[in-house]
Order: structure tokens, then C-alpha cells, then sequence
């Protein structure tokens, strides 16, 4: 279709995904369209935009580069979708695919995460020691303990999580004396 402009007399020319009546060729983004290095085992939010109010928008995913699509959430009205407890798994190609009334337009976002942690450091306590030292293999236990005279701060022992991190870390304080 073309459209003239009366006071200028521009014509426009209307087709394919344009959405009327603003015209607007490309009304579907994603900002950023990658995300690379995303820590595994958290939550990463993904999102397009809309220059126009949108009907419903649909998600897929894609392992195989874009080869092959599946729905992973139907007919919302959300630019967003949170990716939860994110793991290798996950990496790949996520498409938004937004409609308004018959026309549709998509954005792809391409998501890879960090390699695993496979160990955790273990902390030197000071006043206080950690059963075992070093490093820990991912799912090990660390546990804490003061020497004579110290207060254990937190709790007694901590988890190597898929993060790198224990889910715990104590620190001892020395005993204060009493005011009596």
C-alpha cells in the first residue's frame, strides 16, 4: 500500500510487517540481544520492547541455533521472561514473538552462561579453624569451629554451592566479659 502525506506529499510506502498507522518497519527489539558469561544457578531476566501496545506475546527457545523452536510460554502479555536457577542447560537462543491484531514480529536473544564452578575456597577463620581446608568439591561441607575463648558468629557449617560459594561462611569473636 502507499500512503501520501498531504502536507508534504511524501509517500510512504506500507508492507510486509510494517504496523500502521504509524508506520514503523521494526517495532520489536531486544536490548541487549546477548547476554554471555551469566553465572549459573541464578535467575536472568530476558526482554524485548515494543514501540506498540502489544495482544500477546509468545516465547520460545532454541538449542540448536535457531534450527528448531519450542514454545516455552504461550499468549502473555509480558516482554520479559526470568530464566530461574540457570544452568548450561539453558544456554541457547530465546525468541519473543510479539502480535498485534494480524501482524507479528520477533527478536531473538542469544543466553550462555559461565562454566560451572566445580570448588570453593575455604576461608581462613581467624581464632577459629575449618574441617577441611583448602578447597571443596561442590556439594562438600565445610564446618566451623572457635578456639577457647571465641564465639562462633553464624552458623556451624556451610555447603560448597553450584555458584563457587559456601552457602555459609562463620567468624569468631572473642567472648566479652561480663559488666556486672
Amino acid at each position: 500500500a502507499v500512503v501520501s502525506t498531504q502536507s508534504t506529499g511524501e509517500q510512504r510506502v506500507i508492507e510486509g510487517d510494517a504496523c500502521c498507522p504509524k508506520c514503523v518497519e521494526v517495532w520489536v527489539t531486544a536490548d541487549p540481544a546477548e547476554y554471555l558469561n551469566v553465572p549459573q544457578s541464578s535467575d536472568l531476566r530476558i526482554s524485548c520492547t515494543s514501540l506498540v501496545t502489544l495482544t500477546v506475546v509468545n516465547w520460545f527457545y532454541s538449542g540448536d541455533e535457531g534450527t528448531t523452536w519450542t514454545e516455552i510460554e504461550r499468549s502473555v502479555s509480558r516482554l520479559d521472561y526470568t530464566i530461574k536457577d540457570i544452568t548450561s542447560d539453558n544456554d541457547g537462543q530465546y525468541k519473543c514473538v510479539a502480535r498485534k491484531n494480524r501482524r507479528s514480529q520477533e527478536a531473538v536473544i542469544t543466553v550462555k552462561t559461565a562454566e560451572a564452578a566445580k570448588k570453593c575456597l575455604v576461608p581462613v577463620i581467624e581464632n577459629g579453624s575449618t574441617d577441611p581446608v583448602g578447597e571443596v568439591e561442590v556439594g562438600e561441607i565445610v564446618k566451623y569451629k572457635c578456639k577457647k575463648g571465641n564465639k562462633l558468629k553464624g552458623k556451624k557449617q556451610g555447603t560448597c554451592e553450584k555458584d563457587g560459594k559456601l552457602s555459609a561462611v562463620a567468624t569468631c569473636e572473642k567472648k566479652g566479659k561480663k559488666k556486672g
